[in-house]
């Protein structure tokens, strides 16, 4: 059980992935859930961005932000900036493991796990 979960509140998270300039999207998503939840969809996107590497020839730096807030606003995890392509996917796992990570309770002795 995670601290949100014990006390019912839910993470909102956004993540956008476009070309360098503030031209095309690449992919959008926003969504509400649990810490468990939110790190499950972060892992499936990391899947499905990889999956659109491996398939694509057009390869290099992308657009990538993401943001993770409480409810009331409080961020928990931020980044804007430029980001190679290839290395969005391990970005994205990583942060799907800070987010099961860091809202562990001590009651949780698994970490978090999903």
């Amino acid at each position: 059980m995670t601290a949100s979960d014990a006390v019912g509140m839910a993470l909102t998270y956004r993540v956008e992935i476009g070309e360098p300039s503030e031209g095309g999207v690449w992919w959008k998503v926003s969504n509400l859930g649990s810490p468990r939840q939110v790190a499950a969809a972060l892992t499936e996107l990391a899947v499905r961005v990889e999956r659109d590497n491996r398939g694509g020839t057009d390869s290099g730096r992308r657009r990538y932000c993401y943001e993770v807030a409480w409810p009331e606003g409080v961020v928990l995890e931020l980044f804007r900036g430029q980001v190679e392509s290839v290395l969005i996917p391990g970005e994205l796992r990583g942060l799907a493991v800070t987010i099961a990570s860091s809202t562990t309770t001590d009651s949780d002795p698994g970490g978090g796990s999903l």
